[in-house]
């Protein structure tokens, strides 16, 4: 009996060895973390243009419309009428179209002409024609413009000053003095819209009287409206 106590003894301190043994190993841990933000910007590009209801940046338009004009005789001009675009966001803005559309569909849509230009981004002093031809040849069509992108404003933009983009447009009839003068060609190339006839797209504008038709009688009494407009994406 006394061996066998004895003997119980010696495993139970055993066990108490390998207890303490187990509790004495020790562990070191360490962690790091990283984190990132991600906000979507705003896509804001608004017109003016002098004349229209919307002739200063303040007013954040982003259609804007001229008065009606006429009526008018065989030969005539609507003027050069400027329209500019501000990116007033704070994201870069891409031109992707430049779509230009008049209705209804008539002898003096099909008779008048058009002349469009543009200096492109910022006011570098370069005007370069677009179109130049008949009215009825530069619609429904989505013109590339080269993929011009207005920058970023200053954070905030002011109420006078953004990164601008800008289009010309002038309808017509006779000799009447445009913005793309005498620029006239029988077949042309205008990006993205293939060939069209009477078209000068690229050369430089130099303001002077034009060679198109005058209207002819039919159209007479008719009204038309022309819409523009200019897709950005971001």
């Amino acid at each position: 009996m006394k061996l066998k106590a004895v003997a119980l003894t010696g495993v139970l301190s055993l066990a108490g060895l390998g207890l303490v043994g187990a509790g004495a190993h020790a562990v070191f841990t360490t962690s790091t973390s990283s984190a990132q933000t991600i906000t979507a910007g705003n896509l804001s590009v608004v017109l003016t243009a002098s004349g229209s209801d919307c002739p200063i940046l303040s007013d954040n338009c982003t259609t804007l419309t001229f008065p009606p004009y006429g009526p008018v005789g065989s030969s005539f001009t609507t003027g050069d009428q400027e329209v500019t675009m501000s990116n007033v966001g704070n994201i870069p803005a891409t031109e992707i179209i430049f779509n230009l559309t008049a209705a209804p569909s008539s002898p003096l849509a099909n008779e008048a002409s058009m002349c469009v230009t543009s200096t492109g981004l910022g006011t570098n002093g370069n005007d370069y024609v677009l179109y130049n031809g008949p009215l009825s040849g530069g619609l429904n069509a989505n013109w590339g413009q080269g993929g011009d992108t207005l920058t970023v404003a200053g954070t905030p933009y002011t109420n006078t000053s953004a990164p601008t983009d800008n289009y010309l447009i002038n309808i017509y009839a006779g000799t009447a003095t445009t913005q793309c003068g005498s620029t006239f060609t029988a077949t042309d190339v205008i990006l993205g819209v293939g060939t069209v006839a009477n078209a000068s797209p690229g050369a430089t504008a130099t303001p002077g009287p034009s060679q198109a038709p005058t209207l002819q009688n039919d159209s007479e009494g008719g009204s038309i409206t022309l819409s523009a407009t200019m897709t950005y994406q971001a």
